[in-house]
């Protein structure tokens, strides 16, 4: 990668990670749940909806800051900032499907709350929140090469 000239606000990005972090600690502890235990309590499931939204939604504002202020582009749908990253050769293009997937989660969970079922929010947990992991080193291994370079 190149030097990256313009300027990125490190301290947006950190505090923003930092919510991220705190979002996967507590999915994770979710996580430990077997699957009757974690419908049993329908506040494990809004819970684990709303983190992940909120985890997600950080991604993206990352991601959207770093095509800002890069001047990758000008992304009118939030899917367009994956494609922006990885052509600036930010992320990889498996991760850049892996982030549209999340991307798209996400706006399930926002825009159809009315069709939540346990088991896929369940299976979602279980088998998809290494994707959030990998986008935080990512961006940490993004960060260390600004501060590098």
């Amino acid at each position: 990668m190149e030097k990256w000239d313009m300027y990125i606000d490190l301290d947006l990005i950190q505090r923003k990670m930092e919510i991220i972090e705190e979002e996967i600690s507590f999915l994770k502890e979710m996580q430990k749940f077997n699957f009757s235990e974690f419908q049993e309590d329908i506040r494990n499931i809004k819970s684990v909806c709303r983190s992940f939204q909120n985890s997600i939604q950080v991604l993206i504002d990352i991601g959207n800051h770093i095509v800002s202020s890069l001047n990758l582009g000008k992304p009118e749908f939030y899917e367009d900032i994956p494609k922006f990253l990885k052509n600036s050769g930010i992320i990889t293009s498996e991760f850049e499907e892996k982030f549209k997937r999340m991307i798209r989660f996400r706006n399930f969970l926002v825009h159809e709350y009315d069709k939540i079922d346990p088991s896929r929010i369940y299976k979602y947990l279980q088998y998809n929140l290494k994707d959030l992991e990998e986008g935080l080193k990512i961006i940490v291994n993004f960060l260390r090469e600004i501060k590098n370079s």
